[in-house]
Parts: structure tokens; C-alpha cells; sequence
């Protein structure tokens, strides 16, 4: 019995969408607070950022595990105050490489690009839990955690 109910509890859990993912105007965002005292300009040091003003823009293509998650890209915005700053991540489109085999010959066509929206949003405006043990929000969170990220350099002097 206690088997069973801890196996219920972490299939709720695996299930589960993650709290940095909400709704807004039916367009799925991911937000992140940072404490930290780090100036945000050393944001732009990061290769997969590509910045448009001083606070926004756009994540480039690319993917961190092909296993898990297809290349994706997204718009950013970044707000600050004394101590912190928040990264707003929205407009997050996946790239689904399409393969097609012909008279035994693989060729890759041209990837589909998809909003997130199109796969993971339920008709009535909330997130989709999980398709067959995948759940995105779990998959992409720790992704987007560490691309925004801001790393304390450390001064070397050889």
C-alpha cells in the first residue's frame, strides 16, 4: 500500500506543471526572480542571448539536450531593481526537424516552427500537464534558469 501511494505522489509531482510557466493573453511565459547583485549588462557576455535594446531581446537557436528538447527560440525581457532583476521569457517557438525516407534514402526537410502554445495549451487557457511522461515546463525550466543565470567572474592573474 505504501508502495502505491508513493507512487501516485510522484506521478502527480512528474506531472505537475512548473510554477515559473503561466498564461498571459493565451501565450505561455516563463518568469524567474534573481536575487543577486550582479550588474546585468555581463547578461551580454552569454552567446545564446541576443540583445535588441538594453533589457530585451531574443534567446538564438539552439537546444541544450536533443534527447528531451527540440532547438527552440524565444523573446526576453529583462526588469531590475535594487538587489534583483526578472527574466520574462515569452514567444518560445520549437523547432521539430521533420525526417522523411524515400526508396531508402533519409532526407531532412525543412524544420517545422511551432509556438509552444500550439502544443501545450488546453482550449480553456491553461497548460497542458504532460503527454506521455513529457512534461515541457519540467523540461525547459532548468534550461532557462541557466541561461539567465548572471556568473560572478572571477579575476584571474597568471
Amino acid at each position: 500500500m505504501k508502495k502505491i501511494l508513493l507512487f501516485c505522489l510522484f506521478c502527480s509531482g512528474a506531472m505537475a506543471q512548473n510554477k515559473n510557466f503561466s498564461v498571459e493573453n493565451n501565450l505561455i511565459t516563463w518568469k524567474l526572480v534573481y536575487n543577486t547583485s550582479v550588474s546585468i549588462s555581463d547578461l551580454k557576455n552569454n552567446p545564446r542571448l541576443e540583445f535588441k535594446t538594453d533589457s530585451t531581446g531574443s534567446i538564438k537557436k539552439g537546444s541544450e539536450n536533443l534527447n528531451k528538447l527540440n532547438e527552440y527560440t524565444a523573446d526576453f525581457k529583462i526588469e531590475s531593481k535594487a538587489g534583483k532583476y526578472r527574466a520574462t521569457v515569452y514567444n518560445i517557438r520549437l523547432y521539430d526537424p521533420k525526417a522523411v525516407v524515400s526508396s531508402g534514402e533519409t532526407k531532412v526537410i525543412y524544420p517545422i516552427d511551432n509556438p509552444i502554445e500550439k502544443e501545450w495549451l488546453k482550449r480553456n487557457g491553461t497548460v497542458r500537464e504532460a503527454l506521455l511522461w513529457y512534461n515541457i515546463t519540467e523540461i525547459m525550466n532548468p534550461f532557462l534558469t541557466e541561461i539567465f543565470t548572471l556568473k560572478k567572474r572571477v579575476k584571474e592573474d597568471w
